[in-house]
């Protein structure tokens, strides 16, 4: 009997069991994440001085990110006297304290920002380790589809299967799983039409095709067509390896021109009922997020250094709260920018950008740095997929700090940061890459 099996087994089967615990009993998300990096950063990183002293370097991606750590925690300090701002949202639903429930909240925050960092270190240094791409991106995409198991099974028990779209659970077991499935099976049906698009269309109106997908995921906004597109181009990458340096340059000019086809379809179709036109407040979606939108000036104005708290932000909810003589609502605005702003107020949004700033540097710096044909059309995917979902955060949630309570959000953070940090790894240490055959 193979011992390495038998271990990995065991490994797996304690992590599926954990999960299952700290699910029912703490309800945290991230908790799972932080195990999964800290596994393979055990397997793939501490057995090699090399790679070790690779992994503890610092630049200015991670020390960006760690002060990013620093005013998170600074704002839930900051906001402990305002626990009862999630006792008038939530308590009723959960049962549990106001103080427990915010303590819940900071952990689950924190544990996210740490775990960004730590793909991030991960991404940097997989360059340095015998590892193949492909096979890695397989083994993170089925531990991610490991975790949206275990989380819908914990959701069948918990809820007895029911679900409503308006019927909000306590914060942090908000978003029972159920996105990863939407993501995976999305993922698998865009990428056979993307490969029959390409067959019969050729090269270019593929790129068309991939425009207008890039456009329903920025104007949807929803997490699980973000996760959809950045899986399904990523491993598209690595399944086909033929499209040429100039492909993910034609996507802005087709952007640009194909946004403003898609805001009149939009806005002249009825077939969303959900979502509405994109200027209606007739539905319940758009109609929270614009009350949330107004809602955020009052919250900035009254939170304006340290804002209430990252997280705070965990679903729908309509029950107003006074703050300063003013109802405003904790609903979530799907806009990145407003959220950080109420969230993590001035000093937040200024880490993003700065955070945002680095991360674009350095890619456009290692698409100069890489030669080898294979890994530069790497590099290239990842930068265009980054930037797009960067820029994004002014349509939607934040691609690298969304909401910290819902599940598909860790994916896209952690996917987000890994591939970043391995285009940063791959342009310092291109020599010394095994390269796919």
């Amino acid at each position: 009997m193979n011992i390495s099996r038998v271990l990995y087994f065991c490994i797996s089967l304690l992590l599926f069991s954990s999960i299952l615990l700290v699910k029912f009993q703490f309800g945290s998300y991230s908790f799972f994440h932080l195990w999964m990096l800290l596994i393979l950063a055990l397997v793939l990183v501490f057995p090699n001085k090399k790679i070790l002293k690779e992994f503890l370097r610092i630049d200015t991606i991670f020390l960006s990110l760690s002060f990013f750590v620093f005013i998170v925690i600074i704002s839930y300090i900051i906001n402990i006297p305002n626990a009862t701002l999630v006792s008038k949202t939530f308590s009723s639903n959960s049962g549990e304290s106001p103080s427990f429930l915010y303590l819940k909240i900071m952990l689950n925050g924190v544990i996210f920002c740490i775990s960004a960092i730590l793909a991030y270190l991960l991404g940097r240094t997989i360059s340095l380790s015998k590892v193949n791409f492909f096979k890695l991106y397989q083994l993170l995409f089925g531990f991610c589809l490991l975790n949206g198991f275990v989380n819908v099974v914990a959701w069948i028990i918990t809820t007895g299967g029911s679900i409503g779209r308006y019927n909000f659970e306590p914060p942090i077991t908000f978003s029972p799983g159920i996105s990863i499935l939407y993501s995976s099976i999305g993922f698998l049906i865009g990428l056979s039409i993307l490969a029959r698009i390409e067959k019969a269309f050729k090269r270019k109106l593929f790129i068309v095709a991939l425009s207008i997908l890039l456009l329903s995921v920025l104007i949807i906004q929803t997490r699980q067509s973000q996760l959809s597109f950045v899986i399904m181009c990523m491993l598209y990458f690595f399944k086909t390896h033929k499209f040429s340096v100039k492909t993910f340059f034609w996507l802005v000019p087709s952007f640009i021109i194909f946004s403003i086809l898609i805001l009149i379809i939009f806005k002249s179709s009825s077939a969303l009922e959900s979502y509405g036109d994109i200027d209606s407040t007739d539905s319940v979606d758009v109609a929270i997020r614009l009350l949330m939108l107004n809602s955020a000036y009052e919250i900035f104005l009254a939170h304006p250094v340290f804002g209430i708290g990252y997280g705070m932000f965990v679903g729908h909810n309509t029950i107003p709260i006074i703050i300063t003589g003013v109802p405003v609502y904790l609903a979530s605005p799907h806009n990145g920018i407003a959220a950080i702003l109420c969230e993590l107020g001035l000093a937040g949004i200024i880490t993003l950008f700065v955070i945002t700033f680095f991360i674009i540097k350095k890619l456009n710096k290692a698409l100069k740095l890489v030669k080898d044909p294979i890994l530069k059309k790497y590099c290239i995917s990842v930068y265009v997929i980054q930037v797009v979902l960067l820029i994004s955060v002014f349509l939607s949630n934040s691609s690298i700090f969304g909401p910290p309570a819902e599940i598909s959000y860790l994916y896209i953070s952690f996917l987000s940061f890994f591939m970043i940090g391995s285009v940063i790894g791959i342009s310092r240490n291109e020599s010394q890459i095994v390269t796919f055959n």
